[in-house]
């Protein structure tokens, strides 16, 4: 962990600063970079503007923003300068998941996943064996002696919640110190609001358009969600399809604009489901993640067919799991 005179010696001389999340932000990044945000105001007396790309289309992660008040900036709406400084939160340079341009070098990096080599920051702290970045994010304020808003807090404390499934994958000792340290200081009303937020009519069409086209072999849930508006709903799906309780992994597909968004989850706890992603997104995308939890996107051509895209890859998938047989995927649902 960095000394706060260690970040400000590597902000010294920006005029503006700008905290980037991964695309499409779930809880643990938006909680951390408003966690950056506020140690920088209340320790260093520095202003600075959260920014993300994409969408914030799951409804909890809109409830999320919308009930604790965190003022997120899209980068379609900000205008850089070369006196600009950069931080990266629950991602990192050259990672496929942000929108960082490729020639900027952030001051500094904070993340939970493992460390891309060669890589370029002033200040670089990553640390694979923590569950989440709000629990890191959480000792840089504990150690700097602030007192955490009720607010802020429960962001945290959800942000861990989320990311660890309430502890039970991937922790740390930071983790469940954290968990247990901010408890106290959230609030329960809006916490419970979070978790389970109203729900649009688009979510149910797209469930069912899901239903119609989940498939279950061996012991892998695949989730063909075709053509959605945001690919958070590709991740939960994913997520969902799990819960079935004869499946140890779940495959979600989806296409979004120019690229087929996946996800990955097991219940595998000795999995290397970031591993799968990375071989399986390969020169035409982006892939990463942990044991238990990957995604990320392929690039489609405007001459490639979607649904051929989507069988190539949940073949591929296959493979990587061992099943190198032909493949027949039939619904797990009957509509007879």
């Amino acid at each position: 962990m960095y000394s706060i005179e260690e970040i400000a010696s590597a902000l010294k001389g920006k005029k503006k600063i700008f905290i980037f999340t991964h695309n499409n932000p779930d809880p643990d990044a938006i909680a951390a970079a408003w966690a950056v945000q506020y140690l920088l105001k209340e320790s260093l007396k520095i202003k600075s503007k959260i920014v993300y790309d994409g969408f914030i289309g799951r409804a909890e992660n809109k409830a999320m923003v919308k009930l604790l008040k965190i003022k997120l900036f899209h980068l379609s709406n900000i205008k850089f300068s070369n006196k600009s400084g950069f931080i990266l939160v629950d991602t990192q340079p050259g990672f496929g998941n942000n929108s960082l341009p490729s020639q900027i070098i952030p001051s500094l990096v904070i993340d939970h996943h493992p460390l891309k080599k060669q890589q370029k920051s002033v200040l670089i702290d990553v640390r694979k064996d923590v569950g989440s970045t709000a629990s890191i994010l959480t000792e840089y304020l504990v150690t700097n002696n602030l007192e955490i808003p009720k607010n802020l807090a429960t962001a945290l404390f959800y942000g861990i919640e989320s990311e660890t499934q309430g502890l039970s994958i991937e922790t740390d000792n930071l983790d469940r110190q954290y968990y247990k340290l901010l408890f106290p200081k959230i609030s329960q009303f809006l916490l419970g609001k979070i978790q389970y937020p109203r729900l649009e009519k688009e979510f149910f069409l797209n469930l069912r358009k899901a239903l119609n086209n989940v498939y279950f072999y061996k012991n892998v849930m695949i989730v063909n969600v075709g053509r959605v508006d945001n690919p958070d709903l590709v991740s939960e799906f994913c997520t969902f399809f799990l819960l079935y309780e004869k499946a140890s992994w779940a495959l979600s597909v989806g296409g979004v604009g120019n690229r087929l968004f996946f996800s990955i989850r097991t219940q595998n706890r000795r999995a290397n489901a970031g591993r799968i992603a990375r071989k399986i997104s390969g020169m035409k995308g982006s892939g990463g993640g942990h044991e238990t939890s990957a995604g990320g996107w392929i690039d489609i051509s405007p001459q490639d067919k979607l649904e051929t895209i989507t069988q190539d890859f949940i073949k591929k998938f296959l493979i990587q799991l061992g099943y190198k047989e032909d493949v027949f995927l039939t619904p797990f649902i009957s509509t007879e």
